[in-house]
């Protein structure tokens, strides 16, 4: 059960990244069908997508609007308890490990039918399409502070500091 857990969230992870990989701009969507219409647009021009390919991205992003939907409410009201929970004289443990153990089935749930998206959208690709998309997310792990990758030629405003610097200074 572990195995199929890692790779359900491995295969959701990868979908997500597919999706973000597109999406990293700092860009202000007002719903999720917005985002992901941005994605899909976006996606088509740095990768070239025929209609065919658009077709298969817009069924991985769908699965990620419907759950985001359907999700809403649960959301909120597990920000509620949590709320409630930092306001209590003391934690309840199992309430927020049900929480937890919730949303795991959840994912667990959710990963068969998204890794079947997504591996239907990776089929589509073209070695050339599939070899951009790697480098997309590459760019994208150092933009989200790789341990590997230096914060200077991230931003070029730190200058001299060194990676041992910044860490401490935070």
């Amino acid at each position: 059960m572990k195995r199929y857990l890692r790779l359900a969230t491995l295969a959701t992870i990868v979908g997500v990244a597919a999706v973000a990989v597109t999406a990293c701009g700092h860009h202000r969507h007002d719903t999720p069908q917005e985002k992901a219409e941005w994605v899909i647009k976006k996606a088509t021009r740095k990768l070239d997508l025929n209609a065919d390919q658009q077709a298969k991205l817009k069924d991985v992003t769908d699965i990620f609007v419907q759950q985001h939907n359907e999700r809403k409410t649960q959301r909120h009201q597990h920000f509620e308890s949590v709320l409630t929970q930092i306001t209590s004289p003391e934690l309840d443990k199992a309430a927020i490990q049900s929480m937890f153990d919730e949303h795991q089935q959840h994912m667990a749930a959710l990963a068969p039918a998204v890794i079947d998206k997504v591996a239907v959208f990776h089929a589509s690709l073209n070695n050339e399409q599939k070899q951009e998309l790697a480098e997309k997310l590459e760019k994208m792990k150092k933009y989200h502070h790789d341990d590997d990758y230096s914060y200077k030629e991230m931003i070029p405003f730190f200058g001299a500091y060194e990676r041992q610097d910044l860490t401490t200074h935070r």
